[in-house]
């Protein structure tokens, strides 16, 4: 869940969430289950390498659920790709419901820090790079990339085994959380910049647990220990300066590329029809058509 701290659950406000870009545009509404923490020294004890080494999803307290009255802002960037493409996918009906799914993954690492300013925004304890495609302290490009498709990779065998549970809830929050690590893959990246023959390659190799071949391929720098994470000094391709999380990230976003989009147009269309892809690739997993069904609405 959000983490919120050096303030109190008790005010009344809203929460707009730019959802999944770590963009936030408004205040949270807490509820009881949004307790105020305190900050503690247990929160950093692991570092990002520790984390990739063994990303224990058992660490996260109901990773595979979707938080009960989660309501992601209906023009959040993740949330507008998800839908666009269960629409394309012929799962219109499940475009809500697989939204809060991949906002899930955001709402559960990201901590709301009210004492350090503006935007109270950063990675909490649950955060793990992999989730997301971002390079690590000391991590080098093609490590990063091996860390987040060995995420996926693991996360297709949670789908496969909440599929053979019958447990439709769990199976779509991972259908969330693959569709999360696939679209910041995308935005995290310099892929829209990259060869054709490379994004082919890519494209072929993601999801499927292993390294790239790819030596032209670059991913943000988010480290946890930096202030602020998306900014650490001295790196080439920070977080803050290169993603593409939406159209006034950055000045590398708002440029426009050969085609005529802007990179993060550019980056959201690869985004829809990869989704596109992978929901017609979970759709054929045995025991899949059931929780895609309209009965799941």
């Amino acid at each position: 869940m959000i983490r919120i701290l050096g303030g109190t659950t008790s005010s009344p406000c809203v929460l707009a969430w730019a959802v999944g870009w770590v963009s936030l545009m408004g205040l949270a509404c807490s509820s009881a289950s949004h307790s105020t923490m305190a900050t503690t020294g247990d929160e950093w004890a692991l570092s990002d390498e520790a984390h990739e080494v063994n990303p224990a999803q058992s660490e996260i307290p109901g990773f595979d659920s979707i938080s009960p009255g989660l309501q992601p802002v209906k023009n959040g960037v993740h949330y507008q790709i998800t839908v666009a493409a269960a629409r394309q996918a012929g799962l219109q009906h499940l475009g809500d419901r697989l939204g809060q799914a991949v906002f899930q993954v955001d709402f559960d690492e990201t901590t709301l820090d009210f004492s350090k300013g503006w935007p109270p925004t950063g990675p909490n304890a649950f955060y793990r790079p992999s989730h997301h495609f971002d390079r690590w302290e000391n991590a080098s490009h093609a490590s990063a990339f091996e860390a987040g498709n060995r995420y996926l990779a693991g996360r297709i065998d949670a789908f496969r085994g909440h599929l053979q549970r019958k447990d439709c809830d769990r199976a779509i929050a991972v259908v969330g959380q693959i569709l999360h690590a696939r679209q910041d893959f995308f935005s995290h990246s310099n892929f829209v910049d990259l060869s054709a023959d490379d994004q082919r390659t890519l494209l072929s190799e993601l999801g499927i647990g292993g390294a790239t071949s790819s030596s032209q391929l670059k991913l943000c720098a988010y480290f946890r220990s930096a202030s602020p994470p998306g900014a650490p000094p001295g790196d080439e391709f920070t977080h803050d300066a290169f993603s593409k999380d939406n159209s006034s990230k950055n000045t590398h976003a708002r440029e426009r590329l050969p085609r005529g989009a802007t990179r993060f147009e550019q980056a959201r269309e690869i985004a829809i029809e990869n989704s596109v892809a992978t929901l017609n690739e979970l759709r054929q997993i045995p025991g899949a058509q059931v929780c895609f069904s309209r009965s799941q609405e």
